[in-house]
């Protein structure tokens, strides 16, 4: 099939395992390289604690991100709506998520994830849907209850 013929698609990240989606450390600073901001990891003041050991440069599950570098006294302002950033913000045809997620391959995934890619063509109108945290991609339509 020649390039002219080839229905354009569109990529889109999904979970394929139960759990739900979730980048891993690595995923979530080569994401905001691409995007061109910087993220600072830090853990807030009630998972320090039980963790006195946690260094910026450890991957964790109760891992957060700030466009600020957090010193523990700025937790509120850390947290912020502006300054707060999350994985689970990301749109799923993001470029540069699917980008990570291909330079990356399985270090992308986060804890309790398996994620991967879906083409599909570029004029579906599609939700991602889920079941215990694994995930598909559904077009849209209607419906009534």
């Amino acid at each position: 099939m020649d390039k002219e013929n080839r229905e354009a698609i569109v990529k889109i990240a999904i979970n394929r395992c139960c759990g739900g989606f979730s980048l891993s450390k690595a995923a979530c600073m080569r994401y905001a390289e691409i995007k061109g901001f910087e993220l600072y990891p830090f853990l807030d003041k009630w998972t320090m604690e039980r963790h006195p050991d946690w260094k910026p440069d450890d991957d964790a599950i109760l891992i957060h991100y700030s466009k600020i570098p957090y010193t523990g006294d700025n937790e509120k302002e850390a947290c912020s709506d502006e300054n707060y950033w999350s994985d689970r913000t990301i749109d799923r045809d993001d470029p540069a998520l699917i980008q990570t997620i291909e330079e990356l391959d399985l270090k992308a995934s986060g804890r309790h994830a398996k994620l991967g890619i879906v083409e599909i063509p570029d004029d579906v109108q599609w939700t991602i849907e889920e079941y215990d945290g694994m995930e598909w991609v559904a077009e849209i339509h209607r419906t009534w209850n």
